[in-house]
């Protein structure tokens, strides 16, 4: 009797939708043309053309007809190269209203009629300096000089200030970000052993092929030529 319910459990849930994933997600499966951002060591040439070999998916020159972005790195970097391909992505700078504009124009007005009071009253003190004292004070400013020595012109550098910053791109990385919604549907590492031709070309292949992979089911997936 046990063993009845568990077989019918087992049938029940193979019988519901979804249960057994056997392709591609809905939003990955949506994905023809992607856009391929510049990478370290040229990969995204290698990646480029072995997509374009393989007839995985459309390669195009315009963000604009992308429907994801390739890339090897996330984060602020990222964000500054969406804005830059798409500018609509860029906050929207709020210009202030007409009683904001009158309120700050008289603000400044007044700041600079007190400056201007400011500076008359301190070239009316400097006008009653006596010049006695004009020259005590000189001789007590070349005095103070003197006691300084060179050493009151040098500089202090925190140490390490020439330094680069870090760079935060991990090697071997890759995502493909869909247009939009800006998820991530599908990502890989495999890192090259030689940043050289043919091992960039090599790893690129491999790469495309775990695209490959994920984009369409098992039973009809053919890896792209090596």
């Amino acid at each position: 009797m046990k063993q009845f319910f568990l077989w019918v459990t087992i049938l029940l849930v193979l019988a519901v939708p979804g249960s057994a994933q056997t392709g591609p997600s809905r939003s990955l499966s949506e994905v023809k043309t992607i856009y391929v951002l510049p990478m370290s060591s040229g990969m995204d040439q290698y990646l480029a053309s072995r997509i374009t070999r393989g007839h995985v998916l459309q390669v195009v020159a315009d963000p604009e007809k992308a429907d994801a972005i390739l890339t090897d790195h996330l984060g602020a970097a990222f964000e500054d190269s969406l804005k830059e391909l798409y500018p609509e992505l860029k906050p929207a700078t709020e210009k202030p209203d007409a009683k904001a504009e009158k309120t700050a124009g008289k603000a400044g007005e007044k700041t600079a009629d007190k400056a201007a009071e400011k500076t008359a009253d301190k070239a009316a003190e400097k006008s009653e300096i006596k010049p006695a004292e004009k020259v005590a004070g000189k001789e007590a400013d070349k005095a103070a000089t003197g006691d300084r020595g060179a050493g009151a012109s040098f500089d202090l550098k925190p140490v390490g200030a020439e330094r680069g910053r870090p760079s935060t791109r991990a090697r071997g990385t890759l995502f493909l970000v869909k247009r939009g919604s800006w998820e991530v549907l599908w990502s890989a590492y495999r890192e090259p052993r030689a940043r050289q031709g043919k091992e960039l070309d090599r790893t690129a292949g491999e790469l495309v092929n775990e695209l490959k992979a994920s984009l369409k089911p098992a039973s009809a997936t053919t890896p792209v030529d090596k």
